[in-house]
């Protein structure tokens, strides 16, 4: 794993627009993060996941994969009303960006993640509008379905 990402490293300090390259990194990082031993070695891994996504977002500001990775990551570390309200509006501006292309079917766990804040700060309304509004992008996508069965039967 070591060497991958001293390769992918080389060829960012020789490609350093190469965003996919970036956001491989961010990948390597990620899956390396799942799996840490030590409390410092995982603040260092996010800490470089960060930075990769930051220079993305700074050089293409709608880059879909880097903006999906940083809404996930906040909703994830920061559950605090401030860290979710975060994620959501992370969430909400990706879901405006789709809005501008194809519907690909990788672009529905955004209205799954979406509502799982909304559900994690007791929003069961916007949850649901998230849902529902995911399914009207994405009818068959079964997770967004599953997702809205559950919220429903737990009322």
């Amino acid at each position: 794993m070591a060497r991958v990402v001293g390769q992918l490293e080389n060829h960012i300090a020789e490609n350093p627009d190469d965003l996919d390259v970036r956001m491989q990194l961010v990948d390597v990082q990620s899956a390396r993060l799942h799996s840490a031993g030590s409390i410092t070695e995982r603040t260092l891994l996010a800490s470089g996941m960060r930075q990769q996504i930051t220079t993305v977002l700074e050089k293409d500001p709608e880059h879909w994969r880097a903006r999906y990775s940083r809404a996930v990551g906040i909703s994830h570390s920061q559950r605090t009303p401030q860290g979710r309200a975060t994620a959501a509006r992370e969430f909400e501006a990706l879901i405006e960006i789709q809005r501008g292309g194809t519907a690909e079917p990788r672009f529905a766990d955004t209205y799954g993640q979406l509502a799982q804040v909304y559900m994690a700060d007791r929003q069961v309304d916007k949850a649901r509008a998230a849902l529902q509004a995911g399914l009207e992008r994405h009818p068959d996508d079964p997770s967004l379905r599953d997702q809205l069965v559950k919220l429903d039967s737990e009322r």
